[in-house]
């Protein structure tokens, strides 16, 4: 890999990758690790409906210490009738279930997750469900989103929410969504292992750990660089830290 330290396999929807050639997710990823070099993968965005053909060949694949321990996952809404209307091809089980398998075999791994609010015939019943579902999946990134009208699309054409009851929704799963993500981030407290430093930003440099937590420290390091890092105290969104020395 000539000194690379991170491999990104990303694409607009990495989970129906070699379907048309014989091949899946699983087994690219699996050559990926087979590069005799010290270096970490990071497997891009997937839709759900692909989940049940590739989730066991991920589940052993992911066990190997090249891949983050991270999914992104976009559920989009936990109503199955909302989800029909989006035209997603999946469930909200398929979600809830991989997020399940995968937690179950790796306690400490990430779940991002995207949503969209305000969909035409999300009424206040079906998102109440998207409450529920993130509430018991406590995903640790939510991308959260306002539906808005594509033309040429069906829903396009239907009766639109009110833009007020839009924006109540969405501050509603962005309250909620800060708050398990706070939550999550506090179990991290105390650990310490190694991570791979790889932004430089304001004030410091930022890093990931083996499931790829963001995890800030203030101290100069180099980009690429790995260090024993102590987490310290945490924020929403990352892990404040210290490196051993």
């Amino acid at each position: 890999a000539d000194g690379c330290k991170e491999v990104w396999l990303t694409s607009t929807d990495n989970g129906c990758y070699g379907f048309d050639i014989d091949e899946d997710l699983p087994t690219l990823i699996n050559s990926v690790c087979e590069i005799p070099d010290d270096f970490k993968i990071r497997v891009g965005m997937m839709n759900p409906m692909y989940m049940p053909r590739i989730r066991d060949g991920l589940l052993k694949t992911f066990e190997n210490d090249k891949v983050y321990k991270f999914l992104h996952i976009p559920v989009q809404s936990g109503n199955d009738k909302v989800l029909n209307e989006m035209k997603r091809g999946h469930t909200a089980k398929t979600f809830r279930d991989t997020v399940k398998k995968f937690r179950d075999k790796f306690p400490n791994f990430t779940i991002s997750t995207d949503v969209i609010v305000g969909f035409p015939s999300e009424n206040k019943a079906d998102f109440e469900d998207t409450i529920q579902l993130l509430e018991e999946t406590r995903p640790d990134m939510v991308n959260l989103s306002k539906y808005s009208q594509r033309p040429g699309t069906e829903a396009a054409t239907w009766k639109q929410i009110d833009v007020s009851e839009v924006r109540r929704r969405s501050k509603q799963i962005y309250v909620l969504s800060r708050k398990i993500s706070h939550q999550n981030n506090l179990k991290w407290i105390g650990w310490t292992g190694n991570v791979l430093f790889n932004e430089k930003i304001e004030d410091g440099i930022r890093g990931r750990n083996f499931a790829y937590k963001p995890i800030f420290v203030k101290d100069y390091v180099e980009v690429g660089e790995r260090h024993q890092v102590t987490i310290t105290n945490v924020t929403d969104n990352s892990l404040l830290g210290a490196i051993i020395r």
